[in-house]
């Protein structure tokens, strides 16, 4: 069984950066100098971060700066770091945001804070470079620290996946790779393109960065959100808002949401008989019942849309009302709660 498609993209990293550079990288080399900095309570200085500015190894120089010694060792000067602790046991705990907060107040740059913490413990860490963060779509955080925690969480997860890619800072270099193979015109490789086109679990994980902000929209906002961007969803996503919608009106006005057929099994009332309901009991008036009626039968062409699908002004209208009844739902809440209180 041939390689996964990452394993043999981080086998080509010197390959291609070679290609990209004039010379490959040699990422290890700077990994070794470094590594001396892996004692208890070290103390850390701009100077021992020299070697990465070693055109012999990489280009580090043609995207970074390292700050001055006056401008940093300063507000280095009273504090020990513990980077030998660093490995897998500390990801996602808080000794490990501690010690990335702590370098990011002395270099003001989470960039280089990437880039020490990578060469430190390749094993845990990867350089948060506008290339790989854009491809995995990674969620911007709250702020720099969580953006750089849940781009670690991307590559991580991608690591623990693939025995061929034992580092987080593999993943790194892998997803560079495909980078730049999948994204140069003409493509360079359109191979690895197909494959990283048909893996589901990186569509998966890049959909879920992408979304993120939609996580914490109530389904009438939701429906919203996509009007513009899927109408499709936006109509189903609608019309179970619209249900939802109704069914919550229902129960606030103490209306029974069940009842028995012929051979006395419970059911749950259809939305057009809610919908009577309601206006049987004077609680929405003649134009409001008239006005669910169509949507509800809006709703059924989004189910069936097959057969006969719903326009967009439909959708539209569909999106703002589930809106305008969950205001009011929320309304009526808030009036009962104070009363009460």
């Amino acid at each position: 069984m041939p390689d996964h498609y990452l394993v043999r993209c981080l086998r080509q990293f010197e390959e291609v950066s070679r290609t990209k550079y004039g010379k490959p990288f040699h990422l290890k080399a700077i990994e070794e100098k470094i590594r001396f900095l892996r004692q208890p309570k070290r103390k850390l200085r701009v100077s021992d971060l020299a070697c990465f500015r070693d055109k012999d190894n990489w280009w580090f120089e043609r995207y970074w700066v390292l700050p001055s010694s006056a401008d940093v060792d300063p507000h280095l000067a009273d504090q020990t770091f513990d980077f030998w602790e660093l490995s897998k046991n500390t990801e996602g705990t808080p000794k490990e945001r501690a010690i990335i907060e702590d370098l990011l107040t002395a270099f003001r740059s989470i960039e280089l804070v990437s880039i020490i913490l990578r060469f430190l413990c390749p094993e845990s860490f990867g350089i948060l470079s506008p290339p790989v963060e854009r491809f995995l779509a990674t969620e911007r955080g709250r702020d720099a620290v969580a953006t750089y925690l849940n781009y670690l969480r991307n590559i991580r997860e991608i690591r623990d996946r693939h025995k061929g890619l034992p580092r987080a800072a593999d993943v790194d270099m892998a997803v560079w790779v495909l980078h730049e193979k999948c994204f140069t015109i003409p493509v360079d490789d359109p191979a690895i393109k197909h494959e990283y086109e048909q893996d589901g679990f990186l569509r998966q994980l890049r959909t879920a960065n992408l979304v993120a902000p939609l996580r914490g929209l109530s389904l009438p906002r939701l429906a919203e959100a996509l009007e513009n961007v899927r109408n499709d969803l936006a109509g189903l996503v609608g019309c179970y808002a619209f249900e939802e919608g109704l069914r919550k009106r229902a129960e606030l006005e103490g209306l029974c949401l069940t009842r028995r057929d012929e051979g006395g099994c419970v059911k749950p009332l259809e939305l057009v008989e809610i919908i009577n309901k309601l206006h049987g009991r004077k609680i929405i008036n003649a134009i409001d019942a008239r006005r669910w009626h169509g949507l509800r039968e809006i709703r059924n062409k989004v189910f069936h849309a097959e057969i006969d699908a719903p326009s967009e002004d439909e959708i539209q209208a569909l999106v703002q009302e589930v809106i305008e009844i969950d205001v009011s739902n929320r309304d009526i809440e808030r009036t009962r709660q104070s009363k009460k209180t």
